[in-house]
């Protein structure tokens, strides 16, 4: 599992468990034993004092339980000291939980990759905007003559190169599919990340994750992928959809989040608002 992922599963069990130490002591005492309190708690739902009944929520009441019942008053844990306990073990977990510095956007095309990527530079002014195709554009400049900065939008994908017999989108296709089966699977996360800077002045959103190498890639250096599901661009693309660039990461399951963007195609201040609120948690 993901570090990140790991220890944020840690410090929301950590909150969800201050709540009901704080209001359970007198549930505890209605209780003989732990069992009659498992019984309780698998069948019953009281979210007002158990938040999460999950089993591994479960046991952790049980456990609490057991140190509570049935002991003289001079041994009983203090709750307070459970609960200081806690606190002090979250601000542990926070302090050393590493640094997001590298975020990975990963979609079909249209569904909206450049436009979070924005949104996210945007609104956290350390990030620079960075994409796996990068070189791929540097070559399909050279070979067409078009300008690299003309060879981005859905738009300019969409222009027919005659001396090609391509789109300007087909034609980086083609140049990307064909050095990652001709040279290397991992050619162009290779090809980005040596120019990361590991001595922490990099800070990443990445706007093209197609590939199971890229999301690896980003992973690996402690940074997280989100998903786009659905189109927010209707504009009809030239490129082919079947392409393995545009199928690679279908049945890819660990994702970090994933956004339906279909939802957001009449409402973009709402993309904004919903990304910075997952994000805030993160960064």
């Amino acid at each position: 599992m993901n570090i990140i992922k790991f220890l944020d599963i840690r410090l929301e069990m950590l909150k969800d468990l201050k709540l009901p130490i704080q209001n359970s002591q007198e549930i505890y005492e209605e209780f003989k034993d732990s069992e009659e309190l498992e019984t309780y708690l698998s069948n019953t739902s009281h979210e007002h004092i158990f938040p999460i009944t999950y089993p591994i929520y479960i046991n952790t009441y049980i456990q609490m339980f057991k140190l509570m019942k049935f002991k003289a008053s001079k041994n009983r844990v203090k709750l307070s000291l459970i609960i200081d306990m806690i606190d002090k073990l979250y601000d542990i977990i926070e302090k050393f939980k590493p640094e997001v510095r590298i975020i990975g956007i990963s979609g079909k095309m249209g569904s909206g990759k450049s436009l979070v990527s924005r949104i996210i530079y945007e609104s956290f002014h350390k990030f620079t905007e960075r994409s796996f195709a990068e070189n791929i554009r540097k070559i399909a400049s050279i070979l067409s003559g078009v300008n690299i900065n003309d060879t981005r939008t859905v738009k300019q994908k969409n222009i027919y190169l005659e001396e090609w017999d391509k789109t300007i989108g087909q034609l980086l296709q083609s140049i990307g599919g064909g050095l990652i089966r001709s040279v290397d699977s991992d050619v162009w996360s290779k090809s980005l990340f040596s120019e990361f800077d590991s001595t922490h002045k990099s800070y990443w959103v990445i706007d093209d994750v197609r590939f199971p190498s890229n999301v690896r890639a980003i992973k690996e250096r402690g940074g997280i992928v989100i998903r786009l599901e659905g189109r927010i661009n209707k504009l009809v693309d030239s490129r082919d959809s079947n392409d393995l660039s545009e199928i690679a990461l279908d049945d890819y399951d660990d994702f970090d989040i994933v956004l339906d963007m279909s939802k957001y195609e009449n409402n973009i201040y709402k993309l904004k608002k919903d990304i910075l609120k997952l994000l805030n948690d993160i960064l």
